[in-house]
C-alpha cells in the first residue's frame, strides 16, 4: 500500500509575499530505495528480527479487515490492533520468513518501541516580547490547541485548567487515565505552555511509566487528534518521542500518520533525536529518528543556551541528531533551546523519583534533549497560528526558518535554518512591525539577524510553480538565502555561492558511514541512545 503524500500548500500570504524557498534537500548519493523505485518488503529492523527468528514479533502490515485477519491466521498469529491504514499482527518471529514471502500485502514494519527524548528560556527565543505585545498585539497562542502525544500530563499548578481533553492509548486502555507515570509529558506540556500561555492542551498518553510505548499507540493517537481536531481546535501536534529510522518515510507507518495530520492542516512538530554522537564522543551524521524523518514534520534539533538569554554563547550540542534522514532529506528544519530546561515536574513519577537532584522548588524538573526543543517550538507555532490563523503547515515552516538565526558552526545538517526566533517569526506573519525592523531584531539586548532561508522538498517548488528562484525575495529583508538542489547555500544580496565546505557543514570529526550510523551495535543500542546523561 503506497503512501499517498499530501501536496505541499502555501497560503496566499506566502505566495504573494515571495520567500527564498529552497527546493528539495536530497544529499547526493544518499537517496533511498524509495527514490529508486524499489520498495522493500520489510523494514530493516523487521529484517533483523526475521533473521534472528526468536521470540514474538509485533508487525504493522499494510492490510486491513478480513485481509489482515487472513494474513495473521496464515502465519499463526493474531490481529491485536486495527489502524486507519493497516493492522498490527502479533506472531512468532520464526514465522517472519514466511510472512516476507506472502504476496497478499506490499510492506510490513516492526511495531517498534518509541521512547522519550529528554531534554531556554522564553527570553532567548523572543517569546517574552511576543507575549508582552512588543509587536503591537499580544500573542499567547489563544484559540489554538496543542496535542501533546507523550507519557501523559499530571496535575500541576502551572498547567491548571489548560488540558481540555485526555485519552489513554497505553496497554489495555481500561483505566481511562492519562496521568503521567513517567514524568516526561508533564515537562513537555510545561514547555509548550511557557511559550504559549494562552494555548489549550490535549493530553494523549502513549508512553508508559518507563517512558516507552508502541509505534501503533502513537499512530492511534495521531489519528485521534485528526478526528477530533475541529472539536478541540487542534492545530498543533507535538511528538517529543521517536524510534530509530529503519525504512524510508514512504513505508514508515508513523511517518504516514504524520502525513495524514499535515494533510488535515495540523502542524506536526517532532524531535530530531538525541543520537548525534557515539559513546566515545564521535560525532555522527544521519541519525534523525522517526517520525522526525517525515518530510512533512517540522523537525527540531537542540541548541544549548548556556543558561543565558544572550545568543552569543549558544551552540548545538553534540548529542542533538544531525541530518540528513535515511532518505537523504535535509533535517532538522531548525533548532530550539533543549539543554537544562526547567519545566513542570510530575511529583511521584519515574523521573521525579530517579533524579531528585534535578528538582527545583518542589514543582519543577530540569531535563535536556530534543524533546524539550520540540516542545518549545510547538509553543511558538501556537503563537504564530494565533497571529495568523490562515497559515498552513508549510507557511509555518517557512516563517520559522526564514526568521531563525543561522548557526555556521553547526551547519545546515546540525542546526537547520538556525535557532528559533519567535519574535521575528511572528513579526513576519503578523506584519505588525515596520519593514526595516523585520530583518534585524533584538533579543536580550543583542541584535539578531534572521537567516532568511528555508528548505523543503522538490514538491514544494513543483506545487508552487509561480514561485521562481530568480525572483524570490522576502521584501522587508535586505538579503535572502537558500539551499538549492545541489546543496549549495546562496546569499542573494552578494550573489555568492557558499559551497558546503568542511568549515560550514561537513567537519572532519563527523563520521559519514553506514556502518556507524545504522548498525545496532553502535548507534542503536540502549546504552548509547537512551543514556541518562541526556536527561
Amino acid at each position: 500500500m503506497n503512501a499517498e503524500l499530501p501536496t505541499p500548500r502555501l497560503s496566499s500570504f506566502f505566495r504573494c509575499a515571495g520567500v527564498a524557498i529552497v527546493a528539495a534537500a536530497v544529499v547526493a548519493g544518499a537517496a533511498s530505495a524509495a527514490f529508486a523505485g524499489e520498495r522493500p518488503k520489510f523494514s530493516k529492523d523487521l529484517e533483523a528480527l526475521a533473521a534472528a527468528g526468536t521470540g514474538t514479533a509485533r508487525v504493522i502490515v499494510d492490510a486491513q479487515g478480513a485481509d489482515a485477519e487472513a494474513i495473521a491466521v496464515r502465519h499463526g498469529g493474531r490481529v491485536v490492533r486495527t489502524l486507519k491504514r493497516g493492522a498490527v499482527v502479533e506472531l512468532s518471529a520464526a514465522s517472519l520468513a514466511d510472512l516476507a514471502a506472502d504476496a497478499s500485502f506490499e510492506h510490513a514494519s516492526n511495531d517498534a518501541i518509541v521512547r522519550r527524548m529528554n531534554g531556554t528560556t522564553v527570553i532567548s527565543t523572543g517569546a517574552d516580547q511576543v507575549q508582552a505585545g512588543v509587536l503591537g498585539a499580544r500573542y499567547t497562542g489563544d484559540g489554538v490547541t496543542v496535542a501533546v502525544i507523550d507519557s501523559g500530563i499530571a496535575n500541576h499548578p502551572g498547567l491548571k485548567d489548560r488540558v481540555v481533553a485526555s485519552a489513554d492509548f497505553v496497554g489495555d486502555r481500561q483505566s481511562g487515565s492519562a496521568a503521567d507515570a513517567y514524568g516526561h509529558g508533564t515537562h513537555v506540556a510545561g514547555s509548550v505552555s511557557a511559550m504559549a500561555p494562552g494555548a489549550a492542551l490535549v493530553n494523549l498518553r502513549v508512553l508508559d511509566g518507563n517512558g516507552q510505548g508502541y509505534t501503533s499507540d502513537v499512530i492511534d493517537a495521531i489519528d485521534w487528534a485528526i478526528e477530533h481536531k475541529d472539536r478541540y481546535a487542534i492545530r498543533v501536534i507535538n511528538l517529543s518521542l521517536g524510534h530509530p529510522a529503519f525504512e524510508s518515510y514512504v513505508d514508515d507507518p508513523l511517518c504516514q500518520a504524520v502525513d495524514r495530520a499535515v494533510s488535515a492542516g495540523i502542524v506536526v512538530v517532532a524531535a530530531a533525536g538525541n543520537m548525534g554522537k557515539l559513546e566515545d564522543g564521535t560525532r555522527v551524521v544521519g541519525a534523525i529518528t522517526s517520525p522526525g524523518t517525515s518530510p512533512w514534520a517540522l523537525t527540531v534539533g537542540a541548541v544549548n543556551t548556556n543558561g543565558t538569554p544572550q545568543r552569543s554563547d549558544d551552540f548545538v550540542p553534540d548529542w542533538s541528531s544531525r541530518g540528513p534522514t535515511i532518505d537523504g532529506i535535509l533535517k532538522p528544519e531548525l533548532v530550539a533551546p533543549g539543554s537544562r530546561i526547567v519545566s513542570a515536574g510530575a511529583a511521584g513519577s519515574t523521573l521525579w523519583q530517579d533524579y531528585p537532584d534535578r528538582r527545583t522548588d518542589g514543582l519543577y524538573l530540569t531535563l535536556s534533549g530534543t524533546s524539550m526543543s520540540s516542545a518549545v517550538a510547538a509553543g511558538a507555532v501556537a503563537t504564530l497560528l494565533e497571529a495568523n490563523p490562515a497559515m498552513t503547515p508549510l507557511d509555518v515552516r517557512i516563517a520559522l526558518q526564514i526568521s531563525a538565526s543561522f548557526l555556521p558552526e553547526a551547519g545546515i545538517i546540525g542546526g537547520g535554518a538556525g535557532s528559533l526566533n519567535e519574535l521575528a517569526a511572528v513579526g513576519v506573519i503578523a506584519r505588525e512591525v515596520p519593514a526595516d525592523d523585520v530583518a534585524v531584531g533584538y533579543i536580550a539586548g543583542s541584535k539578531i539577524v534572521p537567516s532568511g532561508f528555508t528548505f523543503g522538498l522538490r514538491d514544494v517548488m513543483q506545487a508552487e510553480r509561480s514561485l521562481s528562484w530568480t525572483t524570490l525575495r522576502w521584501a522587508p529583508m535586505t538579503a535572502a538565502s537558500g539551499v538549492d538542489l545541489m546543496q549549495a547555500a546562496f546569499d542573494t544580496s552578494q550573489a555568492e555561492t557558499i559551497v558546503w565546505t568542511n568549515t560550514i557543514v561537513w567537519t572532519n570529526t563527523i563520521v559519514w558511514t553506514n556502518t556507524i550510523v545504522w548498525t545496532n551495535t553502535t548507534v542503536w543500542t540502549n546504552t548509547i541512545v537512551w543514556t541518562n546523561t541526556i536527561i
